[in-house]
């Protein structure tokens, strides 16, 4: 006989181990392992045809595992239904709903907003520190909610970025915050495991250094970002494929995801520790401090110069001429490898670099750049001749007496001016003066047809440098140059020989090292026309053209739509900047006035539309030797100035007249950028 209390334990037992098998069967509600929080400004990138922001969102829920990560998108700031007023505040779930018509913000009516959202903050401005911070602080409420505490955390802006001067272009109201913004936004949110920028030139020391406290980590570019942005596909699947990934791992696998693939976009990506940003300010005030020291050595102005319109640039202009930034690392390497190894100045450069590689833990580039080391610093330009802006000032250490004492020695009214050596004609020497060596000295080809001389390319000069007797600096460049030597062969589009060639102007931007050989990238201003959706779509372009100079041949071409302030722009109407068989280019050709000795640009008279491989369409063949000339072309690096030398034997024929088409026709770009003189 078994008593009732054997029977309760009996029970009891039972009840306990049923729990425990049902446990194993049935999934308890777990929370999700990764936390994704979208700060998005849409502007004209979604408010264009290509909905780039609902692109990119599509592309990540399509790759992203519910059960391992959570997202929540904070958008606004575009002038498109949904997006035009405040922030809107959606989650995973409501997200799939909205992107059913494959447009965030409207559903079937695209007059009328959404109902997918958890909540919409009305009348704020998205780009501004105090939108910012509801829209955090809502992000930290919905992770208390959702057991997401113990989730890694990322934190993604979306839209234009400038570096040192801030963040997130609201077309509504035409503002944009600066990086104290941010850093004022931010403080109201608990710190990220990272903070990701998918936006232009965000991989500043200056960004870093002001939101050193707010994430572990900081992933972004140093070069603008194409208009698709990242890989968000890649970003779906690194925070979906392992549960077990650390936030390190993921920020190391959004990189390879974006880098590979296609090589015809500019492309960096690199993720630093920012609990290192102060060693490397640190490491700079210290380099800085040596720098404005060796200012008072008189080669230390064209040592530096030197290093300046060497060191690679990022953010340049849509003219090629200025660049926003510079690679820090290779700039310390420059100063290191031209030093005496006894100097202050050479130990400095070499504990940024230090500091600088404990700093970065990945990085990586496309092979269009001479350097990408993960993380720039603002370049040098005229208008820091007034005020150094407070952004780049890092506090006004010892960086900053550098910058502004070197400002106020190269940022004169002084203009660079050439001669052959000696004043004689007959040298084989042409003598720059600039003491500053802050300009950039090239051949300009020209081609003298239809009573125009047309520059279709040109090639930098090649410096003659000297010992420096100061003990300081190993070698100084001496302001001489050898003569170019050009034989009269370049670069025209030609198709299969049913047409002409066609004359480009092809500027050249910089060189870099591929395949264990150099390089040149140009750049081919113009029109482009291309069917879409059965309309011709003609807009301004550049195309960027990958040369190997070694075996005279094109590498690859790209194209990008030109912005009207004249500076690259991640939005590109021409999508992943492939060029397509049957785009049709109008040059856009740079005219040399021999009387005026200055530029000019017209249309061409002769488009020329590609065929299947458009790289090979670019190519190398001998002009009439007995119209080929060069001018000698020097380029400030701290404005869009230039002047000229002509070649001994240049003709004066009298001043140049314009091709058939007017420059008026480039569909309402500014008349300054028409005229523009060069670099």
């Amino acid at each position: 006989m078994i008593s009732n209390g054997v029977v309760q334990k009996t029970l009891i037992l039972g009840g306990i181990l049923l729990l425990l098998i049902t446990a194993m069967i049935v999934p308890v509600s777990a929370s999700s392992e990764n936390y994704l929080v979208f700060y998005m400004v849409g502007s004209d990138l979604e408010s264009g045809e290509d909905h780039l922001a609902s692109m990119n969102l599509n592309d990540l829920v399509n790759n992203l595992d519910p059960e391992i990560t959570d997202i929540l998108v904070i958008y606004g700031g575009a002038d498109q239904t949904g997006w035009d007023n405040g922030l809107s505040i959606t989650n995973l779930d409501l997200l799939k709903k909205d992107l059913e018509d494959g447009i965030v913000g409207s559903d079937e009516d695209p007059q009328t907003p959404t109902e997918y959202v958890l909540i919409r903050i009305s009348d704020v401005d998205i780009s501004s520190p105090g939108a910012l911070s509801e829209g955090l602080q809502y992000a930290e409420s919905y992770s208390a909610d959702n057991d997401l505490a113990s989730a890694n955390r990322y934190l993604l802006f979306w839209n234009h970025g400038g570096g040192y001067e801030g963040f997130g272009a609201n077309e509504l109201f035409d503002t944009w915050m600066s990086v104290d913004d941010l850093q004022t936004g931010l403080a109201a949110s608990k710190p990220y495991d990272i903070i990701i920028f998918d936006a232009c030139q965000m991989a500043s020391l200056e960004v870093a250094d002001a939101l050193d406290t707010h994430a572990d980590f900081l992933l972004a570019s140093e070069e603008n970002v194409p208009g698709i942005g990242l890989n968000y596909v890649g970003i779906g699947k690194a925070l979906s494929s392992d549960p077990a990934m650390t936030p390190e791992e993921v920020g190391k696998s959004i990189i390879s995801a974006y880098v590979s693939g296609t090589n015809e976009n500019r492309k960096t990506l690199s993720l630093v520790r920012l609990q290192k940003a102060k060693n490397v300010v640190a490491s700079l005030d210290v380099l800085g401090t040596s720098l404005k020291d060796s200012l008072n050595n008189e080669d230390s102005l064209a040592a530096l110069g030197d290093i300046y319109t060497t060191v690679q640039g990022y953010g340049r202009s849509d003219d090629g001429s200025r660049v926003a930034s510079v690679d820090l690392y290779q700039f310390a390497d420059l100063i290191y490898a031209n030093t005496e190894d006894t100097t202050e100045l050479h130990r400095a450069a070499g504990s940024l670099m230090t500091s600088l590689q404990d700093y970065v833990v990945a990085a990586d580039h496309s092979t269009h750049f001479s350097a990408a080391n993960g993380v720039s610093i603002a370049a040098p330009k005229e208008d820091f001749t007034k005020a150094i802006p407070q952004s780049i000032a890092f506090g006004r250490n010892g960086w900053y007496e550098y910058f502004s004492s070197y400002m106020s020695k190269t940022g004169t009214q002084s203009q660079p001016s050439a001669s052959y050596k000696s004043g004689n004609t007959d040298s084989r020497t042409i003598v720059v003066h600039d003491d500053t060596e802050t300009t950039w000295a090239f051949a300009d080809y020209v081609y003298y047809t239809d009573s125009n001389y047309i520059i279709v390319g040109q090639t930098p000069l090649e410096e003659i440098y000297a010992p420096s007797e100061d003990g300081l600096w190993i070698s100084v460049p001496t302001g001489e140059y050898e003569e170019p030597d050009w034989d009269g062969s370049w670069f025209v589009l030609r198709s299969d020989g049913k047409n002409a060639d066609v004359l480009v102007s092809m500027t050249y931007a910089y060189s870099v090292v591929e395949d264990e050989s150099v390089k040149d990238v140009y750049l081919i201003y113009g029109n482009i026309t291309r069917e879409i959706n059965g309309k011709d779509i003609t807009h301004p372009s550049v195309i960027t053209a990958v040369v190997d100079m070694n075996a005279m041949k094109t590498n690859y071409l790209f194209v990008e739509s030109v912005s009207e302030d004249g500076w690259y722009s991640r939005t590109n109407l021409w999508g992943d900047t492939k060029l397509l068989p049957g785009d049709v280019f109008t040059p856009l050709l740079e005219v040399y006035n021999e009387e005026e000795e200055s530029i000019s640009t017209v249309y061409s008279a002769d488009s020329f539309t590609f065929g299947d491989d458009p790289a090979e369409d670019l190519v190398f063949t001998a002009l009439d030797e007995n119209n080929c000339y060069w001018v000698v072309e020097l380029d400030d690096y701290l404005d869009d100035d230039a002047f000229y030398l002509e070649e001994p034997d240049f003709p004066d024929t009298g001043a140049a007249k314009s091709p058939i088409l007017p420059a008026g026709m480039f569909f309402g770009l500014a008349a300054a950028f028409l005229l523009i003189k060069r670099r």
